[in-house]
Order: structure tokens, then C-alpha cells, then sequence
């Protein structure tokens, strides 16, 4: 190859480099800058965000059973043994707005064997008001609320309580009834010597469930290691228990999370307070209400009954 055919091929590598270096800088500079004048003939594009809230058209509410005693085993004397005594109970149950169809049936029953159907309130109403009342005496109770729309003034809400004159249980107790969740967290009373706290973890799906149990005490910081363990297994349509005050003793107030690896769980703690033989009231705690910048406390004023 003559010398002046070389230096031609050499000149064509360079241009060939540069250009390759130059389309590579004005991909660069296009992708980060793009002036006004692009934009200048072109229709305007405006962006905007829309907010909506979606809300199920299923509900799901679980109405603890009873209160009744921890252990319930016949031994000693007679007046020396733990009783219900004449223990007693009621549920009220609601629905509002457009529903389609509510009932209610034991955990873990078939829904077409469900025992109750709401029926309307008032047929002279405007608002429509749906009702049914029952007891929880033999067992805790699932409620099903189907909604024909997710609106303003559509859902279910129910409560129970029980009673009792005589045995361990006297007074009365009582709670709303629970919606399912995969966590739930709870404020309950102490579990000093004399006081039975028992959480009961119902899982109301068709599916078993892995259940996580956190709880963290007064007298120290950090969440307590359980004598009992922190894991229940609780079976479709199953409720599972555990004794708190054997769990975490001698605290003078626990909170307690609840957190479900798989379905949507509901849980609740029943408290029943004994001074020696001498009963001391009993009741239900229920999860917290989410967080809020509003708060409404519950209270009476003179002369209420």
C-alpha cells in the first residue's frame, strides 16, 4: 500500500472516532436538556392526579362468645369452685344504607346455615336500617354484610354483652364486635396476681393461619419474651388462646400485637379479676382504633344510669 493510501484510511479512522464521539454527545445533551422551542408548536399536555376512595363491598365482623371463666375443672369444695354462675348474653346486630344481604352464623359454620337474616328496621323509613338480635351463649358469632355500592352511610356495625348476679362472673361485659385484620394491637389491664387475661385469636377464613404474638410490658423496655411462646396456630374457622397472665406476669399493663402471617384474623381479651373468692368485675378489651387527629372518649355525666 502506497503512503499516500495509508494516510487517507488513517483520516477516515479519526473522522469515523469523532463522529461516533459527537453523536454520543448529542444523545447526552438531548436527553438531559430540551429547550423551549421544541414545545413551541406542540398542544400542551397537562397532567393531573385524581384521588378516589375504594372502600369492600363485603364485610366481615366477628362477635366474641360469652365471657366464661378460665378453667372451668370441678375439684375442692363446691363453694371453693370457679362458676359462671347465671351467666347471660345478647347481640345486637346492624346493618345500614344499601345492603344487599346480611347474616350472621357460628365461626366456622357454612354461610347457608346461617341462623339469622337482618331484616329492615322500620318499612316506613327512609333510611333503610337493617336488624337482627340473638345471643353468643353457644359460641362466638360471624356476621356477613354484602353492599349493593361503597358509599357514605353504608356498612355494618354490631356489639354483645353478657352478665351474670351470682358466680365468678357478676356484672357486666361488653364489646363491639370485631372486623378482621392482619394486625391488630390492643391496651389491656394488668396482669397482677388475682387477674385472668386471655387472648382469643379467631380466624374466620377458610385457610389456617400462623398467628405472631408480641407483647410489652411495664417494667421494662422492649417487648417481653413469653413464657408461653408468641406463635398460635390458629385452624380455619378456628379460634385458638392464650393465657396473657401466665404469658407475662405481674405487669401492671400490656400492649399486645396480634399479627397474622397469611388471613385476616380478629382478636379480643377477656379480663376477669378475682380478690381471693370475692369477684371483682370481668370485660372485654377489643383492638385499638386506627390513628387519628380526633379523639372521642366515652363518659357520663351526673345522674346517668
Amino acid at each position: 500500500m502506497s503512503k499516500h493510501s495509508r494516510s487517507k484510511t488513517v483520516w477516515r479512522m479519526v473522522l469515523a472516532v469523532v463522529s461516533v464521539l459527537v453523536i454520543v454527545a448529542l444523545v447526552a445533551v438531548a436527553a438531559v436538556y430540551r429547550p423551549t422551542w421544541i414545545h413551541a408548536d406542540s398542544p400542551m399536555t397537562q397532567r393531573s392526579s385524581v384521588s378516589r376512595t375504594v372502600s369492600p363491598r363485603q364485610l366481615e365482623t366477628y362477635c366474641p362468645a360469652r365471657m366464661t371463666i378460665a378453667d372451668t375443672d370441678a375439684y375442692g369444695d363446691s363453694e371453693y369452685q370457679a362458676s359462671n354462675g347465671n351467666i347471660a348474653s345478647s347481640v345486637r346486630y346492624t346493618a345500614f344504607g344499601a345492603v344487599f344481604h346480611s347474616s350472621v352464623g357460628f365461626l366456622g359454620a357454612d354461610e347457608t346455615t346461617s341462623a339469622l337474616v337482618l331484616t329492615k328496621d322500620d318499612e316506613g323509613a327512609d333510611d333503610d336500617v337493617f336488624i337482627a338480635s340473638g345471643t353468643v351463649n353457644d359460641g362466638s358469632q360471624l356476621q356477613n354484610t354484602r353492599l349493593l355500592s361503597a358509599s357514605d352511610g353504608t356498612g355494618a356495625a354490631s356489639s354483645m354483652m353478657s352478665w351474670a348476679t351470682d358466680g365468678d362472673l357478676k356484672g357486666v361485659s361488653a364489646a363491639s364486635c370485631v372486623t378482621p385484620a392482619l394486625k391488630q394491637s390492643l391496651m389491656v389491664s394488668g396482669t397482677k396476681t388475682g387477674i385472668t387475661q386471655q387472648l382469643v385469636v379467631a380466624n374466620p377464613s377458610a385457610k389456617a393461619t400462623s398467628v405472631n404474638i408480641k407483647v410489652w410490658g411495664s417494667d421494662k423496655a422492649g417487648a417481653l419474651a413469653l413464657s408461653t411462646g408468641s406463635t398460635l396456630t390458629v385452624g380455619a374457622g378456628k379460634e385458638s388462646i392464650l393465657n396473657l397472665a401466665a404469658a407475662a406476669s405481674e405487669q401492671d399493663a400490656l400492649y399486645v400485637t396480634v399479627s397474622s402471617a397469611d388471613t385476616p384474623v380478629a382478636a379480643v381479651v377477656r379480663t376477669i379479676t378475682m380478690d381471693g373468692l370475692t369477684s371483682k368485675g370481668s370485660d372485654y378489651a377489643v383492638p385499638n382504633n386506627v390513628s387519628a387527629k380526633t379523639l372521642a372518649i366515652n363518659g357520663l355525666s351526673e345522674g346517668d344510669d
